[in-house]
């Protein structure tokens, strides 16, 4: 074992802090623990300490501080950074629809152009170009779409709105996940505009304040009697009730600094509910030359102690996890005459374009995407040698471009620079990390579960196809078909043995019986009410998964034949819509999956229409069919497994929610039934917005799980409870809930 590359240690109190910036994370240490591990890597014994202190040596491998000595850092370093740059899973599109703005403030790189605006040619030519990169890619799973400029909303009814009409349908069909959102001074915000937003799918917005309100309309102003600042906040205070999330840009020089707190008190009036969607971020503008670091960090601190989320310098800072999107391959920027770019932090003369968008929708790259993209990557010696690598990624590609053949250093070769950005980054998650006054009771409230409510029980509830045989099949044939369908079920057992031979025998003998008999169309189809299943998850054990999706949907239409008489089938092909989910998750198709089971859950739920093949009831009422109330907590639990299994950190826990249970928690009129369902996403939803959340309602939830009839179902509940509930990491916390319960 050796120690990484990437630790860096500072003080902080009477502790020292250890940050390791390859796996991200934080340790918080005893001195007399630092001075130990300082003995170890002085004497060259770091494997040493597992017989000196057991657990801090598992606490030092377990984050990172202390590896294999085959691994090579830096290596995986470039694996991770080319990973995330060459991502096909994801494009990101901004469009500029103007370079002309209703303001002009005097920091500003750009050069505004009056009148301009896209043209039809130019919107045209985007909608193919978005068509070539929906059609082109079968990989691509995410869409995120990007309005800059200028000011965008300038022309938004003429040039937004066509583009949005023209590329949204064709991004929802085809079940890719979408955001967009706007960079904007946000003065023409209006209810009307937000309506079309919010069915267009924009969930963001991103507006600058230049100051508090005397130093803000200097800067930006209407005209000379009129300044903005009070028309913006409203407009922010407008989106926020709107539900959508509203980024607040707080531009800063040293004139506008000391000023700064009073834009607190312009939105101390914000209920509760709609402060989940406001984030501030602290900018020194570009042209500020004095260091203001510790000045805004102490204001940054004052906006979070009264319950705002604040983004500075260490949690703003690209990584190799999340780079830059112009380090991204799959990105680009469309100006409004058709110049194509990759970075908006500079200006967009004709000069410094990167290409060309052409009529038909393709991009005619020049010489600089190969240098920005590849040529220049992991050159710049300083970079490579530098601790904080993994987090800084060594500036953006812009940076890269501007330093060719030049050794360079976005913190200025300067070490306290560097440590303030992992300082910031710490004191950031520390804010975001307090453990809240419910936390202790409820973990362990959460670890003391009988481990017997678990137990897996039996179904009360098992329709049989023995009505449907009597109405459909001859009275010849039942007891034959009767048999078949027993030896379906046979089968099925020998699969999920993964006794290929013993299925492979008995399917045979089906065969042979099948042939012996003289069934009529309908008794076919009758088999195949049983056979469809069996054979597609014989085709999903061999791994032939397009096969068992396409043996699914036919099961599904068949059902459809009989589904008038035979109104149970209705839940045969709800479990059938569950067996693509798996599959689909099986494939790693996880967003489509998810899709899919947001759709399910929401029509058996809530009665929305599902979009799939086959015949689905409008309005669907689930009341008093108990098989299919099952299969809601079948699915709805089985998800919030995968979810749990699959998901590296919260991020990306609330990213797989979003899709797999939208609209679920403002649903009205809940059945009973599903109430703890609901109040578990509405809990969970808490959570992910970093809100307090009262002891009791966690609670009764518990209880109301525990007492449910479907308790056998719910371990996933209680363990994802844990992981956001538990005060360490993610992936900690789901190794602490699993190891109690194995």
């Amino acid at each position: 074992m050796k120690t990484s590359n990437y630790n860096i240690f500072f003080p902080n109190e009477d502790k020292i802090v250890g940050y390791n910036s390859f796996s991200d994370n934080f340790i918080v240490l005893e001195p007399i623990l630092y001075d130990l591990y300082e003995a170890s890597v002085h004497e060259d014994m770091v494997e040493e300490l597992v017989n000196v202190h057991e657990n801090f040596y598992d606490i030092l491998v377990k984050n990172g501080f202390v590896i294999d000595n085959e691994v090579d850092e830096l290596a995986e370093i470039k694996r991770i950074s080319n990973e995330t740059d060459d991502n096909d899973e994801v494009f990101e599109l901004h469009i500029n629809p103007t370079m002309n703005c209703n303001f002009k403030c005097w920091y500003c790189y750009e050069t505004h152009i009056k009148d301009s605006k896209m043209n039809d040619t130019t919107i045209q030519s985007t909608v193919a170009l978005v068509d070539k990169i929906i059609e082109g890619n079968p990989k691509l799973k995410n869409f995120k779409l990007y309005w800059f400029g200028g000011e965008p909303l300038l022309y938004f009814y003429k040039t937004v709105v066509p583009l949005f009409e023209a590329i949204y349908p064709k991004i929802e069909k085809r079940g890719i996940e979408f955001f967009s959102s706007f960079t904007t001074n946000g003065l023409l915000i209006e209810q009307k505009l937000l309506d079309i937003c919010k069915k267009f799918g924009v969930s963001n917005f991103q507006i600058t304040l230049d100051g508090h309100r005397e130093r803000h309309n200097k800067v930006r102003f209407v005209s000379e009697k009129r300044g903005s600042y009070d028309e913006i906040v409203n407009n922010i205070k407008l989106g926020l009730k709107n539900g959508i999330h509203m980024s607040v840009r707080i531009n800063i020089s040293e004139e506008t600094l000391y000023e700064l707190r009073n834009i607190i008190h312009d939105f101390i009036d914000i209920e509760e509910n709609e402060k989940r969607f406001l984030s501030f971020s602290f900018f020194e503008v570009w042209q500020e030359e004095k260091d203001l670091t510790v000045d805004i960090s102490d204001i940054v601190d004052e906006f979070r102690n009264m319950g705002f989320l604040c983004n500075y310098k260490g949690e703003q800072i690209a990584s190799i996890r999340n780079s830059c999107y112009a380090d991204k391959k799959n990105q680009a920027i469309i100006n409004y005459n058709g110049d194509v770019y990759k970075c908006t932090a500079r200006d967009f003369a004709t000069g410094s374009r990167e290409g060309v968008l052409n009529d038909d929708g393709t991009i005619e790259w020049n010489d600089k995407f190969q240098k920005r993209i590849y040529d220049t990557k992991f050159q710049n010696k300083p970079c490579l040698e530098c601790k904080i690598l993994p987090l800084c990624n060594g500036g953006c590609s812009q940076h890269r471009l501007e330093h060719i053949n030049e050794e360079y250093c976005v913190h200025d070769f300067n070490y306290e620079s560097k440590l303030s950005v992992v300082k910031e980054r710490f004191y950031s998650r520390l804010f975001q990390k307090i453990p809240k006054k419910y936390e202790l009771n409820i973990l362990n409230s959460l670890l003391n579960i009988d481990a017997d409510y678990f137990r897996k029980k039996e179904d009360a509830v098992q329709t049989t196809l023995t009505s449907l045989f009597m109405k459909q099949v001859r009275e010849s044939l039942i007891d034959e078909l009767s048999d078949i369908n027993n030896s379906y079920i046979e089968c099925l057992m020998h699969l999920k043995q993964n006794n290929f031979s013993k299925s492979d025998e008995t399917l045979a003998a089906i065969n042979k019986i099948q042939d012996q008999l003289s069934m009529n169309d309908t008794e076919e189809k009758v088999l195949l009410i049983s056979g469809l299943p069996v054979l597609a998850y014989k085709e999903y054990k061999l791994g032939n998964y397009e096969r068992a999706i396409e043996l699914t949907n036919q099961c599904i239409i068949n059902d459809d034949l009989f589904i008038d008489e035979h109104a149970f089938l209705y839940g045969h092909k709800v479990q059938q819509l569950h067996n693509v989910i798996r599959v689909m998750l099986r494939q790693g198709k996880t967003h489509e999956a998810l899709n899919l089971g947001n759709q399910i859950l929401n029509h058996l739920m809530f009665g929305k229409d599902i979009q799939y093949i086959g015949y689905w009831i409008e309005n669907y009422q689930i009341e008093n069919d108990e098989e299919v109330m099952v299969m809601v907590y079948q699915i709805f639990t089985e998800l919030v497994s995968v979810i749990s299994k699959i998901s590296l950190d919260q991020e990306e826990e609330v990213n797989y929610y979003q899709l797999a249970f939208k609209n679920m928690a403002d649903a009205p009129d809940v059945l009973n039934e599903f109430r703890e369902l609901v109040d578990f996403i509405k809990i969970k939803n808490s959570f992910h917005q970093s809100e307090n959340i009262d002891q009791d309602n966690l609670e009764i939830l518990k209880n109301d799980l525990l007492e449910s009839k479907y308790v056998h179902m719910h371990y996933p509940l209680f363990k994802s409870l844990f992981i956001s509930a538990g005060q360490n990491s993610y992936g900690s916390n789901k190794e602490e809930f699993e190891k109690v319960y194995s």
